[in-house]
This record gives structure tokens, C-alpha cells and sequence, in this order.
């Protein structure tokens, strides 16, 4: 079954928001394909009809906080 929403990506990561409500307790397969790549595939399986309401994922993909940066190189000492 497809379910319609919109997707974006980046080079740091995929989203999806579906139009609709999703079943309490269905299994989900979410698959991205890519020209050229290997398909992105998430499965997970929605909460039940009495959950919570979930909390979003932190963002989990791409550099790590604070991104490395090189140290710069040293000044050279002025000879007399």
C-alpha cells in the first residue's frame, strides 16, 4: 500500500509526512530510492490506539555537533 505524503531529503537526512493518520499498531516500510545509490529503507510499527503521542527522533544522521574544524597553522616568528 502506498501512502501519500510529501518527502525531502538532503545530504544529511530524509523526512517524510505522511497526508494522513497512520493505524494504531500497523508496521510501516519506508523505502527512498536513489539514481545511482542503494535504496534508504526505515520499517517501524505505529503506536497503539491508547500511546501517547510520540515524541520526534532527534536528528540522528549526518556530521557530528560541533563539526571538527583544523587547527590553523601556526605564525611563523619574525627573525632579527
Amino acid at each position: 500500500m502506498i501512502i501519500p505524503g510529501a518527502t525531502a531529503s538532503s545530504a544529511t537526512g530524509i523526512s517524510y509526512n505522511p497526508e494522513g493518520l497512520l493505524r494504531p499498531n500497523a508496521v510501516v516500510q519506508f523505502t527512498v530510492y536513489r539514481r545511482g545509490r542503494r535504496p534508504f529503507t526505515l520499517r517501524f510499527t505505529t503506536a497503539g490506539v491508547d500511546s501517547p503521542t510520540a515524541t520526534p527522533m532527534l536528528h540522528t544522521l549526518g556530521p557530528p555537533e560541533p563539526f571538527p574544524t583544523p587547527a590553523p597553522p601556526p605564525t611563523p616568528t619574525p627573525t632579527p
